[in-house]
C-alpha cells in the first residue's frame, strides 16, 4: 500500500521560511521520523519540521 499522509499543516514563519507538521502512517517499521525529515529536506523553504510516524493499521 505504501505510506499515507494522515495530517499536514504548513505555514509561513518568516520571509523565505516555512514550518510543517506532518503525520505519516506506514507499514515500513524502519521508516522513523528521521527518514521523513530526510525526505522533506529537499524542500529548501522548510525551516522547521515536526514529523509523527504511526503504524499504518492504526491510522485514522
Amino acid at each position: 500500500l505504501g505510506d499515507k499522509v494522515v495530517d499536514l499543516h504548513v505555514w509561513r514563519v518568516g520571509p523565505g521560511h516555512m514550518s510543517a507538521v506532518v503525520s505519516v502512517a506506514t507499514d515500513e517499521t524502519q521508516r522513523n521520523s528521521r527518514f521523513y525529515h530526510a525526505v522533506l529536506g529537499r524542500f529548501m523553504g522548510l525551516s522547521h519540521v515536526t514529523v509523527e510516524v504511526q503504524p499504518l493499521q492504526t491510522a485514522a
